[in-house]
This record gives C-alpha cells, sequence and structure tokens, in this order.
C-alpha cells in the first residue's frame, strides 16, 4: 500500500514538472549576424563576374582596421558573408589592400541582399542648362563636376557660344557609389561663363550618386 502512495506521488510530480517545464534550462540568446550577399561584376555595362575576389567590410569610421568581415567572390561573383559588426554604417572595400573603396554609407545591423555590385562603377550625368540663351557667340561655358572618388576626383569640359539647346550632353564620372545615397552630399557641379572667370560660379548644384546602374542621372540647371 505504501509503495502505491509513492508511485502516486512521483506521478504526480512528474506531471506538475511536464506543466511547469521543470527540466527547461534557460538559453542566452546567441547574436548570429546579418547576411551580407551580392554580385560582384566588372562594370555598369560589363556583367562579367568577377572571380574569386577578395575584398572586406569594415565600420565606416574604423581607420586602424580592428574590426573587418573578409570574403571571397565564387566562380560566379556570388559572395556571402555574416556579419557582426555593430556600427551604424559599413564600407565594402578591395581585399588587395589598393585602399579602393566599392560601397559605402551601408546600413549596419541588418542582413542585406546588394545584388549586382559593380566593381568599377561609373556615373553618367546628363546636364539640361534651361538658360542656355544666355551664353552668346563670345562666351564658353566651363563646366566643373567634382566628385569625392580622389583617383578621379573631377572632370571639366568646355562648350563654346552660342548655346542652341539646353542639353549640354552627357559627362561621366568614376566614383564610388553610396548604398544609403540620402541626407548626404556626393559631389558638385560648377558652371562658369568662362575659365577665366572660374573663381565666380554662375550655378553651382550638389548632387548624389544613384546605386543604378541602369540610368544616366539628370541635372537640371536653372
Amino acid at each position: 500500500m505504501r509503495n502505491i502512495k509513492i508511485i502516486t506521488v512521483a506521478f504526480f510530480i512528474a506531471l506538475l514538472c511536464l506543466n511547469s517545464d521543470c527540466n527547461k534550462v534557460e538559453e542566452t540568446p546567441v547574436f548570429n549576424g546579418y547576411v551580407l550577399e551580392g554580385r560582384l561584376v566588372n562594370s555598369c555595362t560589363d556583367n562579367t563576374p568577377l572571380k574569386n575576389k577578395t575584398f572586406e567590410f569594415r565600420g565606416e569610421n574604423d581607420q586602424i582596421g580592428k574590426e573587418i568581415i573578409k570574403g571571397k567572390t565564387d566562380s560566379n561573383g556570388y559572395f556571402s558573408v555574416l556579419s557582426n559588426l555593430k556600427v551604424k554604417y559599413l564600407i565594402m572595400e578591395d581585399g588587395f589592400g589598393l585602399g579602393k573603396t566599392i560601397l559605402y554609407k551601408i546600413p549596419g545591423g541588418q542582413s542585406i541582399n546588394f545584388g549586382n555590385v559593380a566593381y568599377n562603377f561609373t556615373m553618367g550625368l546628363r546636364l539640361i542648362y534651361k538658360n542656355y540663351k544666355s551664353i552668346l557667340a563670345t562666351d564658353s561655358l566651363f563646366i566643373n563636376a567634382q566628385g569625392v572618388n580622389p583617383t578621379n576626383p573631377y572632370k571639366s569640359s568646355y562648350v563654346k557660344g552660342p548655346l542652341t539647346s539646353e542639353d549640354l550632353g552627357v559627362i561621366y564620372l568614376k566614383e564610388t557609389p553610396m548604398y544609403l545615397n540620402k541626407d548626404s552630399t556626393q559631389g558638385f557641379i560648377y558652371l562658369y561663363k568662362n575659365i577665366l572667370n572660374a573663381t565666380s560660379p554662375i550655378f553651382k548644384k550638389n548632387y548624389l550618386v544613384s546605386t543604378n546602374c541602369s540610368s544616366i542621372q539628370e541635372l537640371i540647371i536653372e
């Protein structure tokens, strides 16, 4: 009779443990990081994949390189790395020590699929000058597009007057595109009546680099 009581009590204790998770061990949440993936291609007009290309992600303000996520593309240019860098912005750079920035202003703390990333990014700027009739036969228009890429910081061109169209054509700049291209100035467009008056531009406009390789950015000059 005593054994039956013991068995009954043990049964009810076991049943209570099941209902109250007696055997459950409290685990500390593990930070598994964020996935950064995409495909590295040659340029905006050439989708040839960059095979076995090393690269790295680091914090935007980490100039010493204390925290770096290294990666390498496969035979199709595809890459996927796990980042645990807890920073506001990331930069993607060449991994061969060339100091070449591929993308910057990448939001930290989230997984991102970049799609195709152009290693040699070139942007086109079509300039529309609404006041083109003000340029006479005795004038020449000097255009200076100043970017932030130290390897190719600006592009200059001359247009001899008089102007018969507001379309000044397309100029191309080698720039490092911002992945998050807002609330930040990427470069400048200056227009001068002539080169002799280059200290006093008749027009100045800030612009942002678009990360969209398929489009030419149009800037209206009024």
